[in-house]
């Protein structure tokens, strides 16, 4: 894990292993804004007069992939993730990028980025904490927003049958 520059932004973590890396931001989001293989092409979409801003009031696209949830409200799914981002170091080789609290929201969002050693291989965990005095109802999901041109396997754990 390094901590770098990256399309005009100060601070991105980049995490790498020789088959494959990505940058995630720390000024803005979470977003995971880059991901290629060491040196190539990004795969995911940007969009340059997003990059290297911050403190907008209102939501910005910037491309990339982040956590999203469901159902939609135009404006609790579309809160401005505009400001810094808090990450940590994880035993498995991993970061977990943390945002402030969506305070209107009552939420706390977090994605963990763990980068397989040995392999072009990574795994996301997301996670959506209720820090409001109500509770509430939604579904997570993330958005990843990829490059034209592409191609992306995404691999979905089997599902089993529940009796």
């Amino acid at each position: 894990m390094e901590i770098v520059p990256f399309k005009g932004w100060k601070r991105n973590v980049r995490l790498a292993n020789g088959h494959v890396e990505l940058v995630a931001t720390l000024d803005v989001g979470p977003r995971i804004i880059h991901l290629a293989v060491p040196g190539g092409k990004n795969v995911m979409k940007n969009y340059p007069d997003e990059m290297g801003k911050t403190g907008e009031r209102r939501w910005q696209i910037r491309g990339g992939h982040r956590l999203w949830f469901a159902p939609e409200d135009p404006v609790a799914t579309y809160f401005p993730d505009n400001g810094p981002v808090g990450v940590v170091g994880l035993a498995r080789g991993g970061v977990r990028l943390r945002p402030a609290p969506e305070t209107p929201n009552g939420l706390q969002k977090e994605i963990d980025v763990c980068l397989d050693a040995n392999a072009p291989r990574v795994r996301l965990v997301h996670r959506i904490q209720n820090t409001g005095r109500k509770s509430v109802q939604l579904a997570l999901w993330a958005l990843s927003v990829m490059a034209p041109g592409g191609t992306a396997i995404i691999g979905l754990p089997l599902l089993r049958k529940i009796l």
